[in-house]
């Protein structure tokens, strides 16, 4: 290349550098002037990492019609210690290296990648700043095998590394004298104003991973003043125990990658708290990573509420499967019935003429229906009470007589379970209540007994004091455990495990919800193995 091409190289750099556009474009622009002039199809600039341990890829030039896709995409995953590879060895050496075939050179790991993309010749020059400091190194790439008349004359060499490395070395001096509030919008007074009024923890740490910034969650959180914060290592303001917890992503952070991730933590003035960390790193104008970002937020509520959500979405699979074994078991009978009265027209036996036959069959098919109605309808209460306030309409009942009639209306079902029923208390007692609800109430409070408590006596009793009516059962089964005394008056919820009773669950649930829309009251006292009360409290008026 004769010296006066060299020299004109050297000048259109020089004017691509005094642009002023940001350093990825101007690098990206030489290292394009320096291609075209050359008839290099792609040039690549490393920069030596802040830690002086690798060269990783800053910007990339190419001619636009040359795709190159395969040596492209792993030169953005690379990076290069010294000696290895092109960039490696021009770094170690301090001095531009020419391969004339790339695919068949024993020190360049991207061999195989070049081959895809039919590239062959390489040239390597370095970036020099003070005392002759390789800052980086600038590499080309051509289609064809390179010969030992293209190289650049020396002095060129030497100038295209200074120009391109004072420029480095420029951009690098004015990042390291920029103020941290320059990174942080360039108002310390505003974004402190700002990010104090947030309940969100936001902080910056630096490449040593002390907090440059905090806002004022901090101080509330962590029950430190700033001036105990900033400068100190993130471990000792996080505490060991948080620290080893997101040291991992703290260190994928500085490496320059996004990071997203949840924890959880103990704080002194807070307590335990479920934690979501976001990192973003921040880089120089040379894509050397200064820190990061951080903003935690606390999402202890949310994990709450995805807890109730589960245990709702548990209990309703739970429901669902209870539901279709409670409605199968009348639904059973029900078909074998049905199954043999078929047969019996076919064969057009004479039984079917036998009335007592006939009533036999009847009222154990209506006893099953009446099963089948009345799940149905527990069901679809259920749901209303869910999904809006009861519609109460309130007019004088005789409470005493009213618990009477339920008791009178499942004396097979108390016969069936072999439970004796003793009624004690008022004859008469008058109170302003819905009638309808309030039997649903009582009626799945004796469902309950007659469930749990078969073979043994119960007592029921109706008494007023204070103004206000009391319904007691007390039954001698093996009574409930303190801890389940609440939780059975919840949605779906026994006080034994599923496959152990029936029931849909909801039976003390909506005598509960039916019970606090009259104004009133209902719990349960126990003890495992002494039976249960049930006491219903309700306002006369």
């Amino acid at each position: 290349m004769l010296e006066s091409e060299n020299s004109q190289v050297c000048d259109a750099v020089i004017r691509e550098l005094s642009k002023g556009s940001d350093a990825k474009s101007t690098i990206a622009a030489t290292l394009g002037v320096i291609g075209k002039a050359l008839d290099w199809k792609i040039g690549i600039c490393w920069i030596v990492a802040s830690d002086n341990k690798a060269l990783y890829p800053f910007c990339i030039w190419k001619v636009e019609a040359f795709e190159a896709k395969e040596i492209l995409d792993a030169t953005l995953r690379l990076r290069f210690g010294p000696g290895i590879g092109l960039p490696g060895r021009v770094w170690k050496s301090a001095q531009p290296a020419w391969i004339s075939d790339v695919i068949r050179d024993s020190n360049f790991p991207r061999a195989q990648i070049a081959a895809k993309d039919g590239l062959h010749g390489g040239m390597g020059l370095p970036l020099f700043g003070a005392k002759n400091e390789v800052l980086g190194v600038i590499e080309f790439f051509s289609e064809r095998e390179l010969s030992s008349d293209e190289h650049l004359l020396p002095s060129t060499i030497s100038k295209l590394g200074e120009l391109i490395g004072q420029y480095v070395l420029r951009i690098r001096s004015k990042r390291a004298s920029a103020p941290l509030k320059s990174t942080l919008k360039q108002d310390d007074r505003l974004l402190k104003l700002v990010t104090d009024a947030m309940p969100s923890l936001i902080s910056y740490i630096d490449s040593e991973e002390k907090c440059r910034f905090a806002n004022g969650a901090y101080e509330r959180w962590f029950g430190l003043d700033r001036s105990q914060i900033l400068g100190q290592p993130m471990k000792k303001v996080f505490g060991e125990s948080l620290y080893i917890s997101i040291r991992p992503y703290v260190q994928r952070a500085l490496l320059g990658y996004p990071v997203h991730f949840e924890t959880h933590g103990h704080f002194s003035n807070m307590g335990d708290r479920h934690l979501e960390f976001t990192c973003v790193p921040d880089f120089s104008e040379l894509q050397e990573i200064r820190g990061f970002f951080v903003l935690v937020n606390d999402i202890s509520e949310r994990k709450k509420l995805e807890t109730v959500l589960k245990d709702s979405l548990r209990k309703k699979d739970e429901f669902l499967m209870l539901a279709s074994h409670e409605l199968r078991t009348p639904l059973t009978p029900l078909t074998l019935q049905v199954q043999f009265l078929e047969e019996k027209l076919e064969q057009d036996d004479p039984i079917l003429t036998d009335k007592g036959f006939i009533r036999k069959f009847v009222d154990a098919i209506r006893r099953e229906v009446d099963r089948l109605r009345k799940l149905v309808e527990d069901m679809l209460d259920s749901a209303r009470v869910l999904r809006e306030n009861l519609p109460i309409e309130k007019e004088e009942v005789d409470l005493s007589r009213l618990v009477r009639n339920v008791l009178e209306e499942n004396g097979t079902q108390l016969r069936s379970a072999e439970c004796q029923v003793t009624v004690v208390g008022e004859k008469v007692l008058l109170a302003k209540l819905d009638p309808y609800w309030i039997e649903q109430a009582i009626r799945h409070l004796l469902s309950n007994v007659m469930k749990f408590c078969a073979g043994s006596p119960f007592e029921v009793s109706v008494t007023k004091t204070n103004g206000t009516a009391v319904v007691f059962f007390r039954d001698h089964g093996p009574g409930i455990a303190k801890a389940d005394l609440e939780r059975i008056f919840h949605r779906f919820e026994r006080a034994t495990a599923p496959n152990h009773s029936g029931g849909l669950g909801i039976g003390l649930f909506m005598s509960r919800q039916i019970v606090e829309a009259h104004g009133g009251r209902i719990h349960a006292e126990s003890e495992l193995g002494k039976g249960s009360i049930f006491i219903v409290e309700l306002p006369l008026a």
